[in-house]
């Protein structure tokens, strides 16, 4: 029998465990491959901390799952470039933080509407100084109610 924190402990390493599988991340036999796995996992981190996963995996921030962009709604001094017509990305994308999203709508010369997923909410990407490269703020878009 285990204790209620080796329990707990055994609960997120499955839903961990489950969902790497369910996103198509193979199990390392290896054990220094799997003790990486387990030491860079912001989600296995985010678990053992009492949280749940989100119901679509997060964007990404220089690398790192950016779950304060989804869970707060917005994000300031942000780093983003814009490609309309740039060959080798599929067009046209907003490259954010280092990560692709897609851009759905331009709004201005300065503000657009991206998306990182097909299912998740559109945010509006702003330009607030253009002479930072970190002068972008992005905000999730409210959905309208039924």
């Amino acid at each position: 029998m285990f204790t209620p924190e080796q329990g707990f402990f055994v609960k997120c390493m499955t839903k961990w465990l489950t969902i790497r599988e369910e996103q198509g991340h193979d199990i390392s036999p290896q054990a220094s491959q799997l003790k990486a796995d387990i030491d860079h996992s912001a989600l296995l981190k985010r678990l053992l901390s009492g949280k749940e996963p989100l119901p679509l995996p997060p964007p990404h921030s220089f690398n790192q799952p950016w779950y304060s962009l989804i869970e707060e709604g917005r994000a300031d001094k942000v780093n983003a470039f814009i490609y309309e017509n740039y060959q080798g990305l599929p067009l046209p994308t907003a490259v954010i933080d280092g990560f692709p999203w897609t851009l759905v709508e331009r709004l201005s010369d300065s503000a657009f509407l991206v998306s990182y997923n097909e299912q998740a909410s559109l945010y509006r990407l702003q330009e607030e100084r253009p002479e930072d490269n970190f002068g972008w703020s992005i905000e999730v878009v409210p959905t309208p109610s039924p």
